[in-house]
């Protein structure tokens, strides 16, 4: 990794809000990449990696290791102000620029543009005693986050369970975790946040300043309009008791049962009524060794004393039984920061001081405002245990319940466009662990996944981001624009953003606006 070497007049400072944008650039007939590399690498104190040195290869290694990413500059900024330099360099002289926070895009978009800024470096946590609302910059993944809020005051964050997920993509695509029926998205709870713009000023984005059009964007619309700096999050209470389940059985179950027991927490789930607040559950399919059978597990958290989680996991489990089956209670009672490390992986723990580890995968999703018909949830399960069992792939199918309080903030609140999502699927399938390669069947299997549950979706959740989704049709809308941003008033309202702070598409990515 080098530091400064060369100085260059294109060099041209932070610029702030209370300046004038940038000039229009020479290159909108056309770009000089290499004047906007040279440009960057002059840029005092920033470390940079170029493709020709030896951490290359680690700094551009993506999380989904089936994309191959390979950016022109990779820089480590530790300051707001390289990175307005960065981008004013990409900006003046031409070349794309995307920032990677935590790096977990499924498809590799942190790491797709010309000049790639690792956000590691901004890390700083403050938390404000008078109003419980913090500064997160986005360097910050997940499990940092929780860690840190915790230690001061108990207090949390509707976040995601994956401690490695970086705050700055989460956040930017909405940001589901098991507490948001509690307290919203992560993007609900954004108060305002810093934003290096396309021409490299530095604003502040709130709900109630000249630039509320962008801050709608940045919550739900994805890193197309601008770099977040840092966020600043209304912290919620922290349940002082978690009660963490999990109901599974002793061996696979029949397609037949699974579904049964699918359908019974379907039932309950709602969307009408729907249950307490307090509940979020998860059903997770994986595949058996035996063809017509599937691995099947219930899991979640109940937010709240021991005796309420039982008064909803007994009748539950009294259902399952109902039908023949045999399920098996694993419930503990714990404080919140224990809760959050029963759903972490990473071995249980929120520490990410050690790198990542990286898959080889792909995955579609499912956003669906109502219960299915028992039929179409008997095709889907039918399908993964039967062709599940054939396929060349570690997989698994998670369904989470939505709800809550996501479902009672306004359509408008944010650009996260299911504010009536009831359950939202997760299709995965990855390498199998003594495989080098993604097996050829990988993709047709989820694709069929999807199919058998769904044949024609309507909505799709952007954090779990599908690479193959179309880019244009008749109506000029895309398809991962229709799926993600669901109707034309807000993709509309995210375009004109887009052409209003960044016209020249400095943060260009291939499914952006």
């Amino acid at each position: 990794m080098l530091t400064k070497l060369l100085l260059l007049p294109c060099l041209l400072g932070p610029v702030f809000a209370d300046q004038a944008p940038l000039r229009i650039p020479s290159w909108k007939e056309g770009k000089d990449l290499n004047a906007a590399l040279s440009c960057v690498q002059s840029i005092s104190g920033l470390q940079f990696t170029t493709p020709g040195d030896p951490e290359y290869t680690t700094k551009a290694a993506p999380f989904n290791l089936r994309m191959s990413p390979r950016p022109s500059l990779i820089v480590s900024p530790i300051s707001v102000a390289q990175i307005s330099e960065t981008v004013q360099c990409a900006y003046t002289n031409g070349g794309t620029v995307s920032a990677k926070s935590g790096g977990h895009s499924y498809a590799a978009y942190g790491l797709s543009a010309d000049i790639v800024i690792e956000m590691a470096g901004l890390n700083n946590i403050t938390v404000d005693n008078a109003d419980q609302t913090a500064l997160v910059q986005t360097g910050n993944r997940l499990g940092n986050v929780a860690k840190a809020l915790y230690e001061h005051g108990q207090r949390a964050l509707p976040h995601g369970s994956c401690p490695y997920v970086g705050s700055g993509g989460h956040t930017l695509y909405g940001g589901f975790g098991y507490y948001s029926r509690i307290g919203g998205l992560m993007a609900d709870v954004v108060i305002s946040a810093e934003v290096v713009l396309a021409d490299g000023r530095v604003v502040n984005a709130s709900a109630t300043n000249s630039y509320s059009d962008l801050f709608y964007a940045i919550r739900g619309g994805g890193p197309s309009f601008g770099v977040v700096t840092t966020w600043k999050f209304q912290t919620l209470e922290a349940a002082t008791t978690t009660v963490s389940y999990f109901i599974t059985f002793r061996r696979s179950l029949s397609a037949e049962a699974a579904a049964n027991a699918y359908l019974i927490w379907q039932r309950i789930c709602g969307p009408f009524p729907e249950p307490s607040d307090n509940l979020a559950t998860a059903v997770v399919f994986s595949p058996a060794e035996e063809e017509g059978t599937v691995h099947m597990r219930f899991q979640g958290n109940w937010y709240g004393p021991e005796e309420d989680a039982y008064a909803w996991l007994d009748p539950f489990m009294h259902n399952l039984q109902a039908v023949g089956l045999n399920p098996i209670l694993n419930a503990t009672a714990h404080n919140w920061i224990d809760g959050l490390r029963a759903f972490a992986g990473n071995g249980d723990s929120l520490d990410t001081s050690e790198p990542d580890i990286p898959d080889n995968f792909f995955t579609k999703s499912l956003i669906t405002m109502n219960a299915s018909p028992a039929w179409l949830i008997r095709n889907w399960v039918n399908y993964m245990a039967t062709e599940g069992v054939r396929s060349n792939t570690d997989w698994f199918a998670q369904v989470d319940l939505y709800g809550g309080k996501i479902g009672r903030l306004s359509q408008d609140t944010n650009a996260f466009a299911y504010r009536d999502a009831f359950l939202v699927y997760q299709l995965y399938a990855s390498k199998p662990k003594a495989s080098s390669f993604f097996p050829p069947d990988g993709i047709p299997f989820v694709n069929g996944m999807l199919a058998a549950l769904e044949p024609n979706p309507a909505g799709a959740y952007p954090n779990y981001i599908d690479p193959t989704l179309g880019t244009s049709n008749k109506t000029g809308i895309s398809e991962w624009q229709r799926l993600y941003y669901r109707n034309e008033a807000n993709i509309n309202k995210l375009q004109d953003t887009k052409a209003k702070y960044d016209a020249m598409d400095v943060f260009k990515n291939p499914q952006g606006f």
